[in-house]
């Protein structure tokens, strides 16, 4: 029985010295990739003036990019989809609808972004 008191010393040593290499290391890449993910959410949201739709083009640039890495990964090409027939004019015409002049933001934006630059002060100034 002691023996085995004494393997499990030594197993949870090992065990805690390799978590730690790990967490070192780990560490500063998480931090370095969340905060990556925030400049780029808010480029995102001020160049598509929302930041909810800076969100989800985040998301979908973010998939896209997963898709391709995991292709790369299995070494196995992408496919093309085929090109949409009538699909250009109307995105085309609903871009046309919905496009708002430059400069041009709502009072919960303006909010958002005096938060963003209260919390830059805030932190850094």
């Amino acid at each position: 029985m002691e023996i085995l008191h004494l393997l499990w010393g030594v197993l949870s040593f090992v065990l805690g010295l390799l978590w730690q290499l790990a967490w070192f290391i780990l560490r500063d890449l998480i931090s370095s990739l969340l905060w990556l993910l925030i400049v780029a959410w808010l480029i995102l949201g001020v160049r598509y003036r929302s930041f909810t739709a800076g969100a989800l083009v985040l998301l979908r640039y973010g998939t896209f990019g997963l898709r391709l890495f995991w292709r790369w990964l299995r070494g196995t090409p992408g496919a093309l989809p085929a090109p949409a027939a009538g699909k250009e004019l109307r995105g085309a015409a609903a871009r046309a609808r919905r496009r708002r002049p430059f400069g041009t933001m709502s009072v919960s934006e303006q909010l958002n972004m005096l938060l963003v630059g209260a919390m830059y002060l805030l932190f850094f100034a």
